[in-house]
């Protein structure tokens, strides 16, 4: 049983790729100049709430999904 991506997850594959670039950045900036460092935390900041909002989204999808699955289970019976 071949899966193929949707273009739902290469779009998240790519998004956590960005995330992870951008996290390796910061942490090779973390002992830049102190004018950098507010900059960076607030970078950090939006990051982390990027990365919630992303993690909400794939739970909203997984409990759609298996919303989807038990229905078709109840239609079947």
């Amino acid at each position: 049983q071949e899966r193929r991506r949707s273009p739902e997850q290469r779009r998240d594959q790519k998004w956590r790729w960005q995330l992870e670039e951008e996290r390796k950045r910061r942490h090779y900036t973390v002992y830049a100049k102190p004018a950098l460092r507010g900059q960076l935390r607030k970078e950090q900041q939006l990051q982390q709430q990027e990365e919630e909002e992303l993690q909400r989204e794939e739970r909203e999808k997984r409990r759609r999904q298996e919303q989807e699955r038990q229905y078709r289970e109840e239609e079947q019976l």
